[in-house]
């Protein structure tokens, strides 16, 4: 464990012992990742917190220019920390090890182990032959030091429009993304955003947005696709009415595809199998494909829904059940303060979910008018809120935002934080990125493992 981990969780303990309270927030410890390898505090914001699956590596995107050596591109570019040697790497670079120039990259996606990175980037110079003047889709792998575009067809023509959002699979091999691009599949020419996924090891693209008959694609545009461990499962929202039959509610719903039974279900749906009368969105999914958790403004996915505001639910794929998990531990649902809610990720087996919100009644004591990171044991029925600080305080000069990270097991939280007092000495006055560890009988302190093989208060 590196030093400012062993100093988090010293802080943790000693004030647990100094007499805090809530026993929750004493089997947490949080620091701050969006720092060069000597600790130094990055220059400039941080963002889109991403987690290997056992949370050693976090990847992030960042505007900071002294997170490595020779950052020179005045570009946002793309870090992962390694919370175990404490170092930090860019890892937005071509095969040669060049920086990216021509354009922004953002938006880290990371498999299981930490070896692949998927990433989002406007940069012209990351492959050969990148002359499409549009937002691609590319893959790092850090142990071979390799970069690759996956936005391309299977006759390995690049897209002719942008693509964003990528989510990559647990194994690495498979990345999923949207995209305007009319020539990534046979007879997509419509220019409506569609989910693709890309197979690295057989060169194939696959048009992931289309319906159970395999040959009807959406009718509006699909985004934000989630890829379970296998690349099996593929969530995402759409915007269309054509891909299963009955969706006649005229708004955005959540949708998995099933790239083995070649079926697509709609998932934003009640344990009646009613369909949500409200927008969802931000659809993630478990390791084994049987979880999605996503936020919706409908109030008909479960029943006594009165708050009038977004919420988090988690949709099992196996029992056919919908339930809300932004509630607190007295299954109060969130108040009305909160206009917008974000899922954020789900653990392996589907216990823990991690989202931020706005509501106040989530935990006690929740003062700071300000959105915040929960997570929620479905288990044990239990709500706590994790961005505090060293000391155990909640934040009140800076709120969370975007979707928080989880790791696997759900001991670990990555979000980002615009807060001064998470932890001490931050004075760049930029939104950062940290991390919280979850300690208890079951889960010691995470022991991470050295060697790289293969995402509170009551």
């Amino acid at each position: 464990m590196n030093q400012r981990g062993a100093i988090a969780i010293g802080l943790a303990v000693a004030a647990g012992l100094a007499g805090y309270v809530d026993g929750a927030w004493a089997q947490m410890s949080i620091q701050r990742v969006s720092v060069a390898s000597d600790g130094t505090q990055g220059d400039g914001g941080s963002y889109n917190a991403a987690l290997s699956g056992d949370g050693r590596y976090v990847a992030f995107y960042s505007n900071a220019t002294n997170l490595v050596a020779g950052d020179t591109n005045t570009l946002s570019d793309i870090f992962i920390h390694d919370q175990v040697t404490g170092a930090t790497e860019r890892v937005n670079l071509n095969s040669s090890g060049e920086q990216a120039t021509g354009g922004q990259s953002g938006v880290p996606s990371l498999s299981w182990d930490g070896r692949y990175v998927v990433f989002e980037s406007d940069a012209t110079n990351l492959v050969a032959g990148d002359t499409n003047t549009s937002k691609d889709i590319f893959v790092r792998d850090r142990i071979a030091g390799s970069t690759e575009r996956v936005n391309v067809s299977s006759e390995e023509i690049q897209a002719n429009n942008y693509s964003y959002s990528p989510s990559i699979s647990g194994d690495g091999r498979y990345a999923a993304f949207y995209s305007y691009a009319t020539n990534l599949a046979v007879g997509d020419v419509d220019g409506i955003g569609d989910i693709f996924i890309r197979d690295r090891t057989s060169g194939t693209t696959e048009l992931i947005s289309i319906a159970t008959d395999d040959l009807t694609k959406g009718n509006n545009s699909s985004y934000d696709p989630s890829v379970s461990g296998d690349g099996r499962y593929v969530a995402f929202s759409s915007d269309a009415t054509n891909l299963v039959a009955g969706d006649s509610n005229l708004s955005t719903d959540i949708f998995v595809r099933d790239r083995t039974a070649g079926t697509t279900e709609l998932a934003s749906v009640s344990s009646e199998e009613v369909q949500g009368n409200s927008n969802s969105r931000d659809p993630r999914i478990s390791l084994d494909g049987r979880y999605i958790v996503f936020v919706s403004e409908a109030d008909n996915l479960v029943t006594d829904d009165t708050n009038i505001a977004s919420d988090v639910f988690v949709r099992d794929l196996q029992a056919g059940t919908t339930e809300r998990v932004s509630i607190g531990d007295g299954e109060e649902e969130g108040d009305t303060t909160n206009t917008w809610g974000y899922g954020g990720g789900i653990s392996s087996d589907g216990r823990y979910v991690v989202f931020s919100s706005d509501s106040t009644n989530l935990v006690a004591n929740d003062t700071n008018s300000l959105s915040d990171i929960f997570r929620r044991d479905r288990t044990a029925g239990e709500t706590v809120r994790v961005n505090l600080s060293s000391t155990g305080a909640q934040t009140t000069d800076g709120f969370s935002y975007g979707n928080p990270a989880i790791s696997g097991n759900g001991m670990v939280m990555a979000f980002v934080n615009g807060s001064t007092t998470l932890v001490p000495n931050d004075t760049n006055n930029a939104d950062d990125v940290f991390v919280v560890t979850f300690s208890s009988p079951q889960f010691p302190w995470i022991m991470f493992n050295p060697v790289l093989t293969g995402k509170g208060e009551k």
